[in-house]
């Protein structure tokens, strides 16, 4: 499912005046219904030869295969718990026009991080821009393995809140998780975001979510009419980077 990602490249190819061919919107609209496998789905829209392909899928060795073959572009919409690397170039984006720049700045991401796409493109992106990163959440939400094993790891999250200069929080991926791993009053008591833990932001900082948010699991209601909160604009400009994206890629 996706509201921001795929509302945002619709948008954006209408205003540049392209057509944007919804194929595979659910199993219940193609023949994966039928029988066909996902990644025949994924050849038998190549082979229709678009301009352009836009993807979200979960996490699939074959297509990914399949995807390195194609001869055509292909955008990464989001890939399972992998990576989505347009919402790491909006928010960089995002963080560039409020905060002046990416370099120096203590990029703070909160919760869910080992089942987060976002925070694993995120990591990458902002690392190399010059930031330094760190997670803050349940021990059994984050993780340690490759690339994260120099990840600085806040477990208070005022601590956390105080030490950063961009704070993220994430969605908690209820779906992901076993009845056995969540508890979820803890999650809310220690890591929810509200108006008494934003206040540990500095006052220059800012506050962002790649969405959805949950209100009254992953922040309060309060934390949207901060000043600091910049989840809209993260949305509005994920129009404008995706736009500037296929403007690349088509030529126009």
């Amino acid at each position: 499912p996706s509201t921001r990602t795929r509302g945002s490249f619709m948008i954006a190819a209408h205003r540049f005046g392209v057509g944007f061919a919804n194929i595979v919107d659910s199993v219940a609209t193609t023949s994966i219904r039928k029988g066909e496998t996902f990644a025949d789905t994924v050849e038998t829209v190549v082979a229709m030869k678009p301009d352009l392909l836009l993807m979200r899928y979960g996490d699939s060795v074959e297509v990914d295969t399949i995807l390195k073959k194609v001869k055509l572009p292909v955008i990464n919409g989001g890939s399972g718990t992998s990576g989505h690397p347009t919402q790491a170039l909006l928010d960089a984006f995002t963080i560039i026009e409020t905060r002046g720049q990416v370099q120096g700045e203590k990029i703070l991401i909160i919760g869910d991080v080992i089942h987060s796409r976002v925070a694993n493109s995120n990591l990458q992106l902002m690392r190399q821009m010059g930031a330094e990163v760190a997670v803050c959440g349940p021990e059994e939400m984050l993780t340690s393995d490759g690339k994260w094993s120099d990840v600085r790891r806040f477990y208070n999250i005022d601590e956390a809140i105080a030490w950063s200069t961009v704070s993220m929080g994430l969605r908690l991926q209820k779906e992901r998780h076993t009845s056995q791993d969540l508890s979820l009053g803890h999650y809310i008591e220690n890591f929810r975001i509200d108006a008494k833990r934003l206040a540990q932001l500095p006052e220059d900082a800012i506050f962002m979510h790649p969405g959805p948010h949950v209100v009254g699991v992953d922040l309060m209601p309060e934390v949207l009419e901060d000043k600091r909160c910049q989840i809209r604009r993260q949305v509005a400009n994920g129009v404008f980077i995706r736009a500037a994206i296929m403007s690349l890629i088509l030529g126009f």
